[in-house]
């Protein structure tokens, strides 16, 4: 038995499922759905642009690349020059 009562038990999804009410199917097209919603929005929150501190407009998704590129390391460096005089 549950720890929250009888009440509780009967909204589980387990109990559901013996009962006959929920197949194993539709749980798992539910699964589905949600893993595809979370997809979606760690898809939007990457395409979400910003600006860098070296002035380039990009996307989230794209920050790791950006760090490598010429254009940011010359703005490192150039600011590790400027903090040295």
């Amino acid at each position: 038995m549950c720890v929250g009562g009888k009440l509780e038990h009967e909204k589980m999804k387990r109990h559901q499922r013996f009962l006959g009410n929920i197949s194993i199917e539709d749980e798992e097209k539910e699964k589905t759905k949600k893993k595809e919603e979370a997809y979606r929005r760690r898809l939007e929150k990457q395409k979400e642009k910003y600006t860098c501190e070296c002035g380039s407009v990009l996307r989230k998704g794209d920050k790791a690349t950006h760090k490598k590129c010429r254009k940011y390391q010359g703005y490192l460096n150039q600011q590790m020059t400027n903090k040295e005089e």
